[in-house]
């Protein structure tokens, strides 16, 4: 049996309405669990990003809490007001020197002391040569995090005498090898994730200093506080402000970005993935899917086209039976 025009162009037309309907659900889902994975892997970004910043305040505090406590250390102050009121004085310099050295055996890398008119008095240990690779904390003055193969707290306070007199200043270098491995397990995140720490932008610039983590390794530079695309997800937490946004990051490239402000020492830290990378899984299962897809039309039209001949047999079937009734009744 041959179908007609007419009722080819109802299986054409049905066949359309099929393969519309499957792809439009099907599309439909897709987009539902696009979005669902987006929600909840940004979850999990910012989750991540918000232990790894409170990791990074409390190392650091506490950097800048033990460098504090040797400005008020009474043997330092003891020499140091002995050597202020008698330069000269032999016995206070040893004292000092020892006390200074000693501070290499309890968790100072470096540290090195030095008069109310800048002449220094005493150092131990070796400091960082990598001064250009830091950080500064605006909040606290004279501190900085270096990076040199590792993460490095500098900090420098003024030693004060009873009356709170500056009589001379010290400064201290701090291996935070913690920070420097939780920083570094980028890949626990992805081939493409990244970490990035920055400080404000110093007065009357527009450049901020900053860290970043991947999975080549830890690098050093200066990014804009506003691009040409507009304002970094950075500057959001610089501001103070947290979230977890989709966006073009400075490469140009799409990502899902967590951002968090690190508002006890004045930071701000992102983590970000790549979409092409965090969508991967869906968008390989979505080839399965397009084929399970392209199954379901297939078999849609021809059981499509199979009831149409059925019901094209059936209605002739029915219109003979009639024109032979209708001949026997005249007969």
């Amino acid at each position: 049996m041959f179908l007609t025009r007419d009722d080819r162009k109802i299986s054409i037309i049905g066949g359309l309405l099929l393969l519309g309907l499957t792809l439009t659900t099907g599309f439909a889902v897709y987009s539902a669990m696009r979005q669902q994975i987006e929600a909840a892997l940004g979850r999990g970004l910012g989750v991540a990003l918000q232990g790894k910043a409170l990791l990074i305040e409390n190392l650091v505090q506490k950097g800048l809490a033990d460098t504090h406590a040797l400005a008020l250390r009474p043997f330092i102050v003891q020499s140091m007001q002995e050597l202020s009121a008698q330069p000269d004085n032999v016995s206070a310099l040893h004292d000092l020197k020892r006390n200074v050295d000693s501070l290499t055996k309890i968790g100072f890398s470096a540290a090195v002391v030095y008069d109310k008119n800048g002449n220094l008095l005493s150092q131990a240990g070796r400091f960082s040569e990598k001064q250009t690779q830091s950080i500064p904390l605006n909040k606290y003055s004279n501190t900085s995090i270096i990076w040199d193969g590792q993460f490095i707290l500098r900090t420098s306070k003024d030693i004060l005498d009873e009356e709170q007199r500056r009589i001379g200043s010290i400064t201290t270098e701090i291996i935070l090898p913690k920070l420097t491995r939780r920083f570094s397990e980028i890949r626990s995140i992805g081939k493409t994730g990244e970490f990035i720490l920055c400080a404000p932008p110093e007065e009357g610039k527009k450049e901020m200093a900053c860290l970043i983590s991947q999975i080549d390794g830890i690098k050093f530079r200066y990014f804009q506080y506003v691009t040409e695309v507009g304002v970094l997800p950075i500057s959001f937490a610089l501001d103070g402000k947290s979230g977890v946004i989709a966006v073009k990051d400075y490469r140009q490239v799409p990502v899902i970005e967590a951002y968090a402000p690190l508002r006890a020492i004045g930071l701000g830290m992102t983590l970000k993935l790549d979409e092409e990378e965090l969508f991967k899984p869906v968008t390989e299962e979505l080839k399965n899917i397009f084929l399970y897809l392209a199954g379901l039309i297939i078999a849609e039209i021809l059981l499509l086209n199979w009831l149409v001949r059925k019901l094209i047999k059936s209605e002739r079937e029915a219109c003979t039976a009639k024109e032979t009734a209708e001949q026997f009744s005249k007969e």
